[in-house]
């Protein structure tokens, strides 16, 4: 259902937090580049693009992730974990056979990913260091419809390839880091929710880095 995927977005957010909380422990007298493990968490807007811009409006969207710090390797690894929610503003374009035929007055659209990430630094502009970021995983893509005859409310969800790229910075404050990021987030749906072969997402983030 909807209302549960923030509950299940949490408590891996949780989870991310627990497994980095030994690194950075263990390493609080140096900086993040040094510990071997560092923790992401972060928000901000999610902009529709492409074909979704027709059917979302803008939302928002909560990340977490665990790096793993490799000086000596030009890309670091990450996990990623990202929660979006956008509402419809056209529910016409949920997928044929999703409302039953009804007209359905508004909705929404979920998805919380997991996805494997690479880092890499590119340009370093002073105190800021720019970094590109790409990588892939797992979708729960879920849309969700309201005010059909009645009151009536529909939802489905299915778990969807996922593939991403982007930018991002990121600036010292003392032992920690601040950072922005911007990726395009596509999302694999081949008509089955919404009507398009593909939702693409951009999800800015604001956050910090432990």
């Amino acid at each position: 259902m909807p209302h549960r995927l923030p509950h299940v977005a949490l408590s891996l957010a949780l989870i991310l937090l627990a497994l980095a909380a030994g690194s950075h422990t263990a390493a609080a007298e140096v900086g993040v580049a040094d510990r071997m493990f560092s923790l992401g968490l972060g928000a901000g807007p999610t902009l529709p693009s492409g074909d979704a811009k027709d059917a979302c409006n803008n939302g928002y969207n909560a990340q977490g992730f665990l790096r793993l710090n490799l000086p000596a390797f030009p890309i670091d690894p990450r996990l990623d974990l990202t929660y979006q929610k956008l509402d419809l503003k056209d529910a016409s374009f949920a997928a044929p056979g999703l409302d039953g035929g009804d007209t359905y007055g508004g909705g929404q659209v979920e998805a919380l990913s997991l996805s494997l990430q690479g880092q890499i630094a590119i340009l370093p502009l002073g105190p800021v260091q720019m970094y590109a970021i790409a990588g892939a995983g797992w979708t729960n893509f879920q849309v969700s419809l309201e005010g059909g005859p009645g009151g009536a409310t529909t939802d489905d969800s299915a778990s969807e390839f996922t593939y991403s790229a982007g930018l991002g910075a990121s600036v010292g404050l003392g032992r920690l880091r601040a950072f922005a990021e911007g990726r395009l987030h596509r999302i694999i749906n081949d008509g089955e929710l919404l009507a398009f072969d593909a939702v693409d997402l951009v999800p800015v983030t604001f956050g910090i880095l432990f």
